[in-house]
């Protein structure tokens, strides 16, 4: 009963940033801003721009969090929910081989080409969860 408590807690805090954020660089450092991005290319072709990876701790379920950073054009939620679905046979290797039960993909969008320091950015999460039977879901879809 106390993990499903703990669950729910941690649920409600994550529904919360799935809506979206902004704010500076210096705001935000532990969601790995970088200066300097690295290109990763979708199975699509198409080139995405990575800020970085952040490791978080979300203290009310006692699990960490591995949230992968980059940059979007836009913050559409069904383009965002695309793009993730895209970005996390690439990223799932990394979370697995932490042993996380928890993984974030979360876009930045900045309104000019090459963002400072005070840039401020508007974001957006999308979080997937490992299920007992070893299947990664987005939390949107667990029922």
């Amino acid at each position: 009963m106390k993990k499903l408590i703990k669950k729910l807690v941690f649920l409600i805090l994550i529904s919360g940033s799935l809506h979206g954020y902004a704010g500076t660089k210096s705001e935000v450092m532990s969601l790995g801003f970088r200066e300097k991005t690295k290109p990763l290319t979708l199975s699509t072709g198409e080139v995405i721009q990575l800020e970085g990876l952040a490791k978080i701790y979300a203290t009310e379920t006692e699990a960490w969090v591995l949230i992968l950073n980059y940059r979007s054009d836009s913050l559409e939620p069904t383009e965002l929910r695309k793009k993730a679905e895209l970005i996390w046979p690439k990223f799932k290797p990394t979370v697995e081989k932490m042993g996380l039960r928890y993984a974030g993909i979360h876009a930045k969008k900045y309104p000019v080409e090459n963002p400072t320091a005070e840039t401020k950015f508007e974001g957006f999460n999308l979080i997937l969860v490992k299920q007992s039977n070893d299947e990664w879901v987005f939390i949107d879809d667990v029922k």
